[in-house]
């Protein structure tokens, strides 16, 4: 019989164990209790399939919500959340609450918290922080957010240095805009500018161009032309959206700016501010800021013509002018031009001989009536939804054939809350 050997038993190594010590590997520091805790819902919710909306956390104990901001730049974890219950806790600072910029809440409970004393005092500082809460404590709290904004000075009328700049700025415009509404680039616009001007253009980022494939391939254009330093792609070289040379500006304006849309501009909408710069410069230079609105006709159809969509849109645009060659038809020359496009608002100044009193539009009821019924049913938000109706001459019926032909086309800012409906 062979005998078996016994051995004897191996000794398991101990697993090195890497201690916390208060962070979660997200450059985040705390104190234990909180680092474990959101450990464990930071591998929840990057394990979990759910698009989860509400969450409460109440009666945790937790001191600081700094981790909220690392789960959002982790892979966008809780980014669907609207509804947060963090009441009964030990949040002792308003600072926290910045952490929670990254999610979209309309909904927080904080009640429990040493923070959380007077209604009124302290949701006015959660508003100030989190500009999209609606709901604190479950008290609507929408009324206060008008008791908090800045008092924004009354628009006052244009400014003018001097009466030389006044009319130069005036005969300037006039003749600028009029050539730029019959599209003269070559024959009357290539004039207005220096041989080595420049130009930059920039957009707000929820402006929308008309409805339809043409009108997004419009404003992809736009996008990618714009100067807009916040963006990715110009934080590594800020110059290359800077047109240089009245060529280029002229086939930047023809081709990406306006290129396939009309465009009418009422200077009688114009809010303009003239100044000459100090005399010591060698050539006299005056800066024309102008704030206005322009009404856009763009082609509903991919190659052009046929239906149009018609639109406004705001714009603040700066010349510097200095003087013009001799023999020239312009009182000036542009040596410096910006461009600013973004949503339509109130026009900045009223047109003369209006009524404040005069009985309502019937008509512009109507439609706002149309734009939120359309909105609601189609989740588009009320911009896009305008515009859907304006394609479709208001009839609704028309409007909902038009959504259902491009709606696999269109941004995602065409949606409510940025996210496509199933």
């Amino acid at each position: 019989k062979k005998t078996l050997k016994k051995h004897p038993p191996k000794k398991k190594k101990k697993q090195k164990t890497k201690k916390i010590n208060g962070t979660l590997g997200m450059g985040v520091h705390t104190n234990t209790h909180d680092t474990l805790f959101f450990y464990i819902l930071f591998i929840f919710f990057f394990s979990s399939s759910f698009k989860i909306e509400s969450l409460s956390l109440a009666g945790n104990n937790i001191t600081t919500l700094e981790y909220f901001k690392a789960c959002a730049e982790a892979h966008n974890l809780l980014g669907f959340v609207r509804n947060l219950d963090l009441s009964n806790n030990r949040i002792h600072s308003f600072k926290e609450v910045e952490h929670l910029k990254p999610f979209k809440l309309s909904e927080i409970l904080m009640r429990g918290n040493p923070i959380a004393t007077n209604l009124d005092e302290y949701a006015k500082r959660i508003l100030t922080r989190l500009p999209t809460v609606q709901l604190v404590d479950r008290n609507n709290v929408v009324a206060l957010r008008t008791s908090i904004k800045p008092k924004l000075p009354q628009v006052k009328a244009s400014f003018y240095f001097m009466n030389g700049t006044q009319d130069l700025a005036f005969n300037f415009c006039n003749q600028y805009f009029k050539a730029l509404d019959e599209q003269k680039f070559e024959s009357d616009l290539l004039e207005a500018y220096a041989p080595d001007s420049l130009f930059t253009l920039t957009i707000s980022r929820d402006l929308a161009i008309g409805y339809g494939v043409r009108a997004e391939r419009i404003l992809k254009t736009l996008r990618e032309t714009s100067h807009n330093l916040c963006q990715l792609k110009n934080e590594a070289a800020p110059a290359k959206t800077v047109v240089k040379g009245r060529l280029y500006c002229l086939n930047v304006l023809r081709e990406k700016v306006y290129g396939g849309m009309k465009t009418a501009h009422e200077l009688s909408l114009f809010n303009v501010d003239s100044v000459q710069l100090q005399a010591s410069l060698t050539t006299p230079t005056v800066v024309v800021t102008i704030h206005g609105v322009c009404e856009f006709s763009v082609s509903m159809n991919t190659a052009g013509g046929g239906k149009e969509c018609k639109f406004k849109r705001c714009f603040d645009r700066t010349f510097v002018l200095q003087a013009s060659p001799p023999n020239s038809s312009w009182p000036a020359v542009i040596t410096n031009e910006t461009l600013h496009l973004r949503p339509f608002k109130d026009p900045p100044v009223m047109k003369e001989g209006s009524d404040p009193d005069q009985p309502p539009d019937l008509e512009k009821a109507k439609h706002i009536a149309l734009t939120k019924i359309v909105s609601e049913t189609t989740n588009l938000t009320l911009e896009y939804a305008e515009m859907c109706l304006q394609a479709a001459d208001w009839d609704p019926t028309v409007a909902q054939q038009l959504f259902l032909q491009q709606k696999d086309g269109l941004p995602p800012n065409a949606w409510k809350d940025g996210v496509k409906p199933n």
